[in-house]
């Protein structure tokens, strides 16, 4: 990579942390990105799980503030989440947004579907020779395997012949086990084959954007704004999966 900054600065910058006492499987993990030009970012998660024992509540923590080897308390917003034909309540639970998803007095097993999607503010790395893009599309803190994973990363259209230095990463946190499995066509990057994974292994897609397609600066909000509060009461169902980006 031309950059330096790509491999250490934001080594897993964020990282969706699936845990559980082994009592369910992943089928299959799919998750879309989508950067836009103004530099913020569009995910949408879509979790295939098999439980074997029965769960109650999904726990989705996504941090705030973090830190990385050049800045101390690096501040990022998440706003616009919607969890698809499920209850869910959002709130700010210290440096962490916390997304309490079901109800607490109902059950179930077997095989469940989860669409989690999400919108975030000051995750590009912005440096003064080029802007950065790393994301942890799946994170490395599950103690669970993954029978079948995959990623879709698209950005405008326009910036299609500009990308450079495109990194897939899949491993343990902390590792830079580099393995072919994404191709590049037009503007989207993806996977070419499903990809198992073992417990607390992920996925990272990173790749380098040159000076003046992003804003200059990208002005976050404070973490603590309550703004993005939303709820969906429609449905009354649940099972167990806390997850942290």
């Amino acid at each position: 990579m031309k950059s330096s900054h790509l491999f250490f600065c934001f080594f897993f910058l964020a990282f969706s942390i699936l845990r559980a006492d082994d009592g369910f499987i992943i089928k299959n993990y799919d998750v879309e990105v989508i950067l836009l030009e103004s530099g913020e970012i569009k995910v949408e998660e879509n979790i295939k799980v098999d439980f074997i024992e029965k769960r109650r509540g999904i726990f989705r923590l996504i941090p705030l503030i973090y830190n990385t080897n050049n800045k101390s308390n690096h501040k990022i917003k998440i706003d616009e989440i919607h969890v698809n034909k499920w209850n869910f309540k959002i709130s700010n639970r210290g440096r962490n947004k916390e997304i309490r998803i079901g109800h607490p007095d109902k059950y179930l097993s077997g095989l469940q579907e989860y669409q989690i999607s999400y919108k975030v503010n000051g995750a590009i790395a912005q440096y003064e020779e080029s802007d950065e893009f790393y994301w942890n599309v799946i994170g490395t803190e599950w103690d669970v395997k993954i029978e079948n994973s995959s990623f879709e990363v698209r950005f405008p259209y326009a910036w299609k012949d500009k990308i450079q230095n495109i990194v897939t990463l899949v491993g343990y946190e902390k590792s830079n086990y580099q393995l072919t499995v994404d191709t590049l066509k037009q503007n989207v990057i993806s996977s070419t084959q499903n990809i198992p994974l073992g417990p607390h292994m992920g996925l990272t897609v990173a790749f380098e954007i040159p000076k003046g397609l992003l804003p200059d600066k990208v002005v976050v909000p404070s973490p603590n704004d309550d703004s993005s509060y939303q709820e969906d009461t429609s449905y009354d169902w649940m099972s167990i999966i806390p997850a942290g980006l």
